[in-house]
């Protein structure tokens, strides 16, 4: 079962909102502050919390505590005479096998989905259902059971924007409650309480004629107090008597732990407890904001776990971070602006959306293939474009940039910032400790995955450059030209990447070799390869620029395909 539609009316700031597809696994409100997101995700939560209190049969009762008219309803409505209700609708779409459970227990056929509907006013609360296909009605005498089927089968967890220590706590007293009060009927638990009883009994009753003294001097009439702990009061002290200790290289109680650990923590097990609770149920996981005092690594980390959570219950957040925005399907995220919500467009209003404002060279761009430095950028712009007509295309209209980091220990900082940009991006670097290392730290700092990544490998060398993977006869003219030294072949043979045995070259030619050498060796190599690129490959060591232009074409053709949808 899913929650494939909601909308809402007349609640708090939202007039009227489109009605919002949830058939994604993962949906997200975005939008600047107080134009609606929080409001719109607090209204689904209201909704899908009366579900499981239809048991109650009386409908005022549905939203106590959840929805005030006085509070809820748009102010400025207030004082009209028509139409003063807040208006929630639910569409729920049901599997083959749910719908012959759905047969049996209500004993009505259903064709399409199931359309719950909730007014809400002052003093009154309407509920209807409804089945979508049009030829197939569904009468009010089916509202109880249809709410009650749907109420074992979904339920709906919040998690609201403030989360610490305090929040996590009352969790895990919840959770400890429960599996405490288990063992409630055991007789060794119950001697035990008694066996406590007992030897409090005597302190109380000191205690009590000790009080009984101190009053009587203010109060002469007090004959007697008794001080006394039920036995109700004493097993749910028992229950709730625990504290968070958090080792993570210092063993602390979670209340001394830092804003981002109590966050985590939190939410961590709000989550587990809405899992162990649900009893088999679907879960709609409602999360504020999840990156709120969240290091980049932990934001990462989190949407790892929520499109985890996402494989198997749906959830729905309000986010102000590019991280947790999904570009590949741009409808599914839903943008909040002046109190409506509709389905993003394109990547240029989520942008204006978050606010960001990429560079030139990236407010087109659907991928950003990220290189090593300007030579770099150089030569592999010429080549892309000269053996793939879609990569050429790609780089002529923007959709795809290529940016240099210059100088690869940049690499997490340039992820952070295309990150932010909104801008999706691919690495390529040398297969040396210069390339390798910040690869490392990038993913280790969740800013880069595996997938993300290639390197100019060759095989048979511990460590290679893109220069490796050109034709010694494209370039060596020019390197003789300019630099009055040949290329000599034994030498350029050998095992070590392309800049050591060019250095060697220049040693046996009576040339220093230096970074600045060195820097100037690969402009001009990067020049030659960028005039002719059809000649410059090497075909024995060509196979890690074969990979690279195979795996943009593919995210140029899914962003295309995604962009349609």
């Amino acid at each position: 079962m899913r929650l494939t539609h909601f909308s809402v009316e007349s609640y708090r700031s939202i007039v009227k909102a489109h009605q919002l597809r949830l058939d994604t696994p993962v949906t997200v409100l975005i939008g600047p502050n107080n134009e609606g997101k929080s409001n719109i995700l607090r209204a689904l939560v209201t909704a899908m919390t009366a579900l499981p209190r239809m048991e109650t049969r009386s409908p005022r009762r549905l939203f106590r505590g959840d929805y005030d008219w006085e509070r809820d309803f748009p102010i400025h409505l207030q004082d009209e005479q028509q139409g003063r209700v807040s208006v929630f609708r639910l569409a729920f779409n049901l599997s083959r096998a749910e719908r012959k459970q759905f047969e049996n227990a209500v004993k009505c056929n259903l064709v399409g989905d199931i359309i719950l509907e909730f007014r809400v006013g002052k003093s009154e609360c309407e509920i209807s259902v409804a089945d979508s296909h049009p030829n197939n009605a569904l009468t009010k005498d089916f509202l109880q059971p249809v709410c009650e089927f749907l109420a074992k089968k979904f339920t709906c967890q919040y998690i609201p924007s403030v989360r610490n220590a305090e929040s996590a706590q009352k969790i895990v007293e919840t959770i400890v409650e429960r599996q405490l009060a288990a063992f409630e009927s055991n007789r060794e638990y119950r001697a035990a309480i008694a066996q406590i009883e007992r030897i409090q009994r005597p302190v109380l009753a000191g205690i009590s004629k000790s009080v009984t003294k101190t009053l009587r001097e203010f109060l002469p009439g007090v004959k007697r107090v008794k001080i006394e702990v039920s036995k109700e009061e004493r097993t749910e002290a028992l229950r709730r008597a625990c504290n968070i200790i958090v080792n993570d290289g210092t063993t602390t109680n979670l209340r001394e732990k830092g804003d981002g650990m109590q966050n985590l923590a939190a939410l961590s097990l709000m989550r587990h407890s809405a899992i162990i609770g649900a009893s088999g149920k679907r879960i709609l996981l409602a999360v504020e904001e999840p990156e709120t005092h969240l290091h980049s690594r932990a934001i990462h980390q989190l949407k790892s776990v929520l499109h985890e959570i996402a494989s198997t219950h749906q959830v729905i957040i309000t986010t102000h971070n590019s991280v947790f925005v999904n570009r590949d399907a741009v409808g599914t995220n839903i943008v909040v602006s002046q109190n409506e919500a509709s389905p993003a467009k394109s990547v240029k209003q989520i942008r204006d959306t978050l606010g960001i404002r990429p560079g030139e060279n990236l407010r087109h761009a659907d991928l950003v293939l990220v290189v090593e430095g300007e030579d770099d950028r150089r030569a592999l712009s010429a080549l892309l474009a000269a053996y793939s007509s879609q990569i050429k295309a790609a780089l002529v209209n923007g959709t795809l940039a290529i940016d240099p980091l210059n100088g690869s220990s940049n690499l997490s900082f340039k992820l952070l910032l295309l990150r932010d940009a909104f801008c999706p991006a691919f690495v390529f670097v040398d297969h040396d400790k210069a390339g390798k290392d910040p690869v490392a730290k990038a993913i280790a700092d969740g800013v880069l995955t595996k997938a993300d990544v290639k390197f100019a490998l060759c095989r048979g060398k511990s460590e290679s450059e893109l220069e490796d993977l050109y034709a010694l006869a494209a370039y060596e003219g020019e390197i003789k030209k300019y630099f009055s030294v040949t290329l000599v072949k034994p030498l350029m043979r050998g095992t070590k990447k392309w800049s050591e045995r060019v250095a060697n070259c220049f040693i046996k030619s009576g040339q220093p070799w230096d970074d600045t050498t060195k820097a100037a060796v690969k402009a001009r190599v990067a020049e030659t390869v960028a005039a002719s690129p059809k000649s410059a490959l090497n075909a024995a060591t060509r196979g890690p620029f074969d990979a690279l232009m195979k795996i943009i074409q593919e995210r140029l053709t899914a962003s295309t395909s995604a962009k349609k949808q």
